[in-house]
């Protein structure tokens, strides 16, 4: 009896001597890997973690463009409106004035006052003082252009405007009733006389060449700029 109870001892004592080296050997072969796993799981961890924050940090640093980008937009909308209601009232205010300098000498009586000057010699009163009133009257404050190209325009015209009315002034001369002509007297006269004629003639063509390049020059600026 006490034989067997001796060889149950050793058989038990055996059995947990090999449960503890095997548990011993696995335990020192897979603890490694438990502790790489750990430190993945770790890892991940506090990679999602970090994700999360930086997805956080951008969507609020994209709320904050945003905001900005719209608080831009609306201050740049208002800024359109402003500029094209002031832009509106600047070609209202310019219409009025081309029409008001239209009423003093219109396109066609201007163009046709000035050819018959330049290319025949003479020109009707009741027209040219048409020309004067757009030359005298043009330049008063009241009928001032607001654009600046305009105003660019009107005064290169008005310039030639008026060296050509002195030039009509100082050569053109009254023949009765309502009609002047250039050098009358000396249109026919001697080799003087003559030279005095051509030399006028030649001086009114260029003249009223400049003049009606710079009125088509300022013509073309109120069309491109007023529409009109």
């Amino acid at each position: 009896m006490d034989d067997m109870n001796r060889i149950i001892s050793l058989l038990v004592f055996a059995g947990m001597a090999v449960v503890f080296y095997v548990g011993r050997w696995y335990f020192t072969k897979h603890i490694p890997d438990l502790i790489e796993l750990k430190v993945k799981l770790r890892h991940d961890k506090d990679l999602e973690q970090f994700k999360q924050e930086l997805k956080a940090s951008k969507d609020a640093e994209m709320a904050k463009l945003k905001h900005g980008y719209n608080e831009q937009l609306e201050k740049l909308k208002a800024q359109l409106q402003t500029d094209s209601l002031k832009s509106k009232e600047e070609m209202e205010h310019d219409r009025k004035i081309f029409a008001r300098l239209m009423e003093y000498c219109d396109e066609v009586t201007f163009r046709r006052c000035c050819s018959s000057i330049g290319d025949h010699g003479f020109y009707e009163n009741m027209e040219y003082i048409k020309l004067l009133d757009l030359e005298q009257k043009g330049v008063r404050e009241e009928n001032q252009f607001v654009n600046p190209d305009l105003c660019k325009a009107f005064v290169r015209f008005h310039e030639t405007l008026d060296a050509f009315t002195n030039i009509v002034a100082l050569n053109f001369f009254n023949v009765g009733s309502d009609r002047y002509l250039l050098h009358p007297e000396n249109k026919h006269g001697d080799n003087d006389g003559r030279k005095i004629y051509e030399d006028a003639r030649c001086e009114t063509e260029n003249a009223t060449d400049l003049t009606l390049e710079s009125f088509s020059a300022f013509r073309q600026a109120v069309k491109q700029i007023l529409y009109v």
